[in-house]
């Protein structure tokens, strides 16, 4: 059941540190404290440069920002030097220090968030991949490209904007900090001024934001679901002469995802401009009300000057962490659909058990199937045995049931009623062993071969890395099939490329390619599902000839809608009669 979305930010950050391992969290732990760090060397860059505009404006005045004092007992062996030069040389250090930290925060940020990011997409291929065939086949596989894909971007770039707003609150506090120390009612002033016309700004455009959100989740996975479409009919399409309504149909995704990328950047960035302007308005009122009304005497340069880098470097602090929350909450849902495919289950459990291998009858037993949100049922009370050495042919009419049955027999499907034993032992529930042991005694070859866009020998040995690859048993499948006769050698297995999902071969060669994948596999029962029902008869026959010739005491099982095909089954099992 899809999970109701909390959008909200402290949901969406309590998600991202739940999935994290423990030297994620470690990592993010020295961040923050280097954050801090990052916010205390800005209190003393811009502390410091009160006393160095003192000693530039009046070489006999003092420094007069205490937090600073303890930097100029540690300059104290210096004294002698023109005070200038000492208040220069701690200023260029604080600044130093902290352009310093700040660099690392911003490395650390990008590293540690590209590895978080990593570890998510591949922990949720991982799991998608690791869930029972009734959940793949119920869901839309673009959806599941989308998130792990596109999403996983998205959710680096939001780990990336909450490390950034923290730091930008931490260094907005402490440049405030520093502004007290200086002159606590133009701190006060200025934190007012800012904090109150970024929080009205938030409030403005919170609701069209996250209606931002919504609409670019869903677009991202339509944008998907459309490249996937085009892509994958790309035959049709030319045939048809349909690239126009192709390209029409991905742009009706790909142009609103633009331009809410374009109105969420300007929501971020154009306040900007403007506040850049209030801060020299502030700055302005500060001079004239000291000159008018405050003290005409004081010097304001030291002043002026230190209310100026404050601003200066607050500004953009403030703008960072505007500008990282509208970031955030436009990119959440996205984020989302990243972290609840984390929060999958993995389906299949490892058992310590030894090898198991089916020896004498498959027994299914009043098996009834429907398929999820539908009534009907597609078998109903059926039973059969097939035992081990035997032919079988399942035939039928389109939609009677007979890939479903494939499906419940190979273990991918749990009949609804009923039970599939094997040997005696029912296979859902049983501590003998696993589906997974089940799965090794079979082979399938579909109708469709899904091919690498890769050699024959990997297509054959589907899954296996290239030097794990048995080339005596690559040749023995390959002559097995009858392969041979486009694979002289096993070299030419290793350098013949079948193109993307094997568009350099015949249908006849593809299916050759299944049944030498199927053969590699060594399982002891061989399912063909409609696995020569798009080939011409001459082909189907070539390839049901090889088939006749395998291993005797190998259990075949041919579903097929062609009568033709089971011709040499030991039996054969009518579904529309039953």
């Amino acid at each position: 059941m899809k999970k109701e979305k909390n959008n909200s930010k402290i949901f969406l950050i309590s998600l991202i540190w739940k999935h994290l391992r423990i030297k994620r969290r470690n990592q993010l732990l020295l961040l923050f404290l280097l954050i801090i760090l990052s916010g205390i060397a800005e209190i003393y860059s811009v502390a410091s440069v009160m006393p160095f505009l003192n000693n530039l404006s009046n070489s006999e005045s003092n420094h007069n920002i205490s937090i600073v004092d303890p930097l100029y007992r540690l300059f104290s062996p210096f004294e002698s030097l023109n005070p200038i030069i000492i208040s220069t040389g701690i200023f260029l250090f604080c600044i130093s220090v902290a352009a310093i930290l700040r660099f690392i925060n911003v490395y650390l940020a990008n590293f540690i968030s590209a590895a978080i990011g990593s570890e998510f997409s591949s922990k949720a291929y991982r799991l998608s991949l690791n869930q029972p065939y009734i959940r793949q086949i119920e869901r839309n596989s673009s959806e599941i490209i989308s998130s792990i894909v596109t999403q996983t971007d998205v959710t680096v770039n939001v780990i990336k904007t909450v490390i950034f707003f923290i730091t930008s609150i931490v260094i907005s506090l402490g440049l405030i900090y520093s502004l007290f120390k200086i002159n606590w009612v133009i701190s006060v002033l200025i934190s007012l001024i800012l904090t109150s016309l970024y929080l009205v700004l938030g409030l403005f455009f919170k609701i069209k934001l996250k209606k931002f959100s919504k609409s670019r989740a869903k677009l991202v996975k339509q944008q998907t679901r459309s490249l996937q479409e085009g892509l994958g009919s790309i035959k049709d399409i030319i045939l048809d002469n349909s690239q126009e309504f192709y390209s029409k149909l991905f742009i009706k995704s790909d142009k609103p995802i633009r331009f809410l990328s374009a109105k969420s950047g300007v929501i971020a960035e154009s306040p900007r401009y403007l506040f850049e302007v209030v801060s020299l308005f502030i700055i302005i009122l500060i001079a004239c009300i000291y000159k008018l009304f405050i003290d005409l005497n004081i010097n304001l340069i030291p002043l002026l000057g230190s209310m100026a880098l404050a601003l200066q470097r607050l500004l953009p602090a403030f703008q960072q962490a505007y500008s990282c929350w509208v970031l955030i909450t436009v990119n959440t849902n996205s984020a989302l659909d990243l972290l609840y495919l984390l929060d999958q289950k993995p389906y299949f459990e490892k058992k310590n058990t030894s090898k198991f291998l089916f020896k004498n009858k498959i027994n299914l037993r009043n098996i009834s199937f429907s398929y999820k949100n539908n009534s009907k049922k597609v078998l109903e009370k059926f039973n059969l045995e097939i035992f081990k050495g035997e032919k079988i042919g399942i035939i039928g009419p389109s939609g009677g049931g007979k890939s479903t049955l494939g499906d419940i027999l190979m273990g991918l499907l749990e009949p609804t009623e009923g039970f599939l034993e094997i040997d005696g032992i029912e296979l859902k529930k049983n501590e003998k062993f696993s589906k997974n042991d089940w799965y090794k005694n079979i082979s399938h070859v579909p109708q469709d071969i899904f091919l690498l866009d890769g050699t024959v020998a990997e297509n054959i040995a589907f899954g296996l890395p290239y030097n794990q690859i048995d080339k005596k048993r690559l040749m023995s499948v390959i002559h097995a099939s009858k392969l041979s006769n486009i694979i002289r050698n096993i070299d030419d297995a290793f350098l013949t490329f079948v193109g993307e999902r094997g568009s350099k071969l015949s249908g006849g060669q593809k299916q050759r390619i299944g049944i030498a994948r199927a053969l590699y596999k060594g399982g002891n029962i061989l399912i063909l599902d409609e696995a020569t029902s798009a080939l011409d008869e001459e082909t189907e026959l070539s390839i049901m000839k090889t088939i006749d010739n395998l291993d005797s005491s190998m259990t075949i099982i041919i579903i097929t809608h062609r009568l033709s095909t089971l011709k040499k089954c030991n039996r054969i099992i009518d579904l529309g009669k039953l």
